[in-house]
């Protein structure tokens, strides 16, 4: 999910042991790194990365089923389907082990068969259709469903929201059992003994797909399990630096940092236009974004800053207007920090804690009530119409706010500020199935506004010695703690060793305000 939120920090808490903060390694984790490149940085992530827990397979799958891919309630996420299903213990309910390296190409061994970090729950359907195919883009496929494509004997192309988490998967193990297994990454779907392709459609989708709030979630709790973290997600940059292309933006990152003041935005390198208009802000740009009615408690709302410029969320709460009251509403979340242009943040009830930055208050909506997302008197936007009972749900055009899934449509960045207007919600939402969680907390793709160009430093030319290769630079790169050298693209790009903000990848594809809690 891949969240972003800049100003609050919370503590993870993974099977009962306490970690540090979500995505943030330890302190000097990649000291050994600085200034490398090519063979040598991935040698040297090889020994920080090696001899990690193992756990053996069944207690490997165990983990997965009870915690790295648990989903509440019995359930766990499916990363080739997307949403979750209701498997309580390892290898039920039509689901089973997927590795991402696969067995044949040398994951049979002992520790590479039980390594978390490639391993994933996958409908056992699914996870047989793929076997051991190459990871590549698909044109011409035999089979397709929920968005994955298969070219049988060819390639297995997954559903766009993953494609950077199969990506990073793939470099975790090309690195980590470079040295005792041989394995590597190769270009083409051809691949021979232990290695795997395509290396160059592992680097577009993992530029394409950054690492978003639940890929670090996930990511933490390994960590914690196993004892060693993947790379690729704590500094994408890694990746173009071992085997070239182009180097991730430095949007702002799902990496929480120990400096919570971002640091002096500096000016655009490239003058090229963004292919995305900056949209017209509504009232401080706040708006609802995804409003998720599902099974039991399965509620969560979550909210964008679709304007130009960061908003204050202290203050802002979402009120809850029941069963047509239109008078006397209850508090059903508060909200506080600071939220960047283009980020979002998740607001649900705790059976979906998992997922979300702010937990309600109280009990959640139904598909009949009203929802007001203010602030004192400003009112950013609404959901229904508060004053009205429409019976069980809001409806129109087929479209229906009871055990379903609604997304904002593209293009709309403005909020409903009259709650006690006609509300319709074929109008700007799209419905999907109950229990829809794919793309909670990712703001929507292509949709990101572009930043207001910040005031300082002045926009005297940036004096680092290499210019980015990215044409769509965020302006404002959001700080980490760690270093993460940069360079001009290529098989062994250029280092240099000032502490320049660890990237992430394009924005407007998955950026989200987060905050882990489980």
């Amino acid at each position: 999910m891949k969240h972003k939120f800049l100003t609050i920090f919370s503590v993870l808490i993974i099977a009962g042991l306490t970690t540090a903060l979500a995505a943030d390694p330890p302190p000097n984790y990649y000291n050994s790194t600085t200034g490398l490149s090519g063979n040598a940085l991935l040698n040297a992530l090889e020994s920080i990365i090696d001899n990690h827990n193992n756990y053996g397979y069944n207690t490997a799958k165990e983990h997965l089923w009870e915690n790295v891919d648990h989903a509440g309630g019995g359930n766990v996420y499916l990363i080739y389907l997307g949403g979750t299903r209701f498997a309580p213990t390892r290898d039920t309910n039509g689901t089973n082990a997927e590795h991402t390296w696969p067995q044949s190409r040398g994951a049979d061994a002992s520790v590479p068969r039980t390594d978390m970090h490639h391993l994933i729950v996958s409908d056992s359907t699914m996870n047989s259709r793929r076997g051991n195919l190459p990871y590549d883009n698909v044109s011409n496929p035999d089979y397709e469903e929920n968005g994955n494509k298969i070219d049988n004997g060819r390639a297995f192309e997954p559903r766009d929201a993953v494609k950077g988490d199969i990506a990073r998967a793939q470099f975790y193990m090309a690195v980590r059992y470079s040295a005792d297994n041989g394995f590597s990454l190769v270009n083409g779907t051809n691949p021979s003994g232990n290695q795997m392709g395509s290396l160059s459609t592992m680097l577009e989708w993992h530029l394409a797909d950054p690492p978003d709030a639940r890929e670090h979630e996930r990511h933490e709790r390994i960590y914690a399990l196993q004892g060693n973290r993947n790379p690729f997600i704590d500094d994408p940059g890694f990746a173009p630096r071992i085997w070239g292309g182009a180097t991730p933006s430095p949007s702002a990152t799902p990496t929480p940092s120990l400096t919570p003041t971002p640091s002096p935005t500096g000016p655009t390198p490239t003058p090229s236009p963004s292919p995305t208009p900056s949209p017209t802000p509504g009232p401080g740009g706040l708006i609802f974004s995804e409003y998720v009615e599902g099974s039991s408690n399965n509620k969560a709302l979550e909210i964008w800053n679709a304007g130009n410029t960061a908003v204050s969320l202290n203050n802002v709460v979402v009120e809850l207007y029941r069963n047509g009251d239109g008078s006397s509403p209850q508090t059903l979340v508060e909200l506080s920090g600071t939220l960047n242009p283009g980020e979002v943040v998740v607001a649900a009830h705790s059976d979906l804690s998992h997922l979300a930055d702010f937990e309600f208050s109280g009990s959640p909506y139904n598909g009949d009530d009203a929802l007001v997302l203010t602030n004192g008197s400003t009112i950013y936007d609404s959901f229904g119409r508060r004053g009205e009972d429409p019976g069980s749900a809001w409806e129109g055009n087929g479209v229906s706010s009871q055990n379903q899934t609604l997304r904002r449509k593209s293009g709309i960045v403005d909020g409903d500020t009259n709650p006690d207007d006609v509300f319709d919600p074929s109008v700007e939402w799209d419905m999907f199935p109950q229990d829809d969680f794919t793309d909670l907390g990712d703001p929507p793709v292509g949709a990101t506004p572009t930043p207001s160009p910040s005031p300082s430093p002045s926009p005297t030319p940036s004096p680092t010695p290499s210019p980015s290769p990215s044409p769509t630079m965020s302006p404002t790169p959001s700080p980490t703690p760690s270093p993460s050298p940069t360079g001009t693209p290529g098989p062994t790009p250029t280092p240099t060793p000032s502490p320049t903000p660890s990237p992430t990848g394009t924005p407007g594809v998955h950026g989200d305000a987060w905050i882990i809690r489980m």
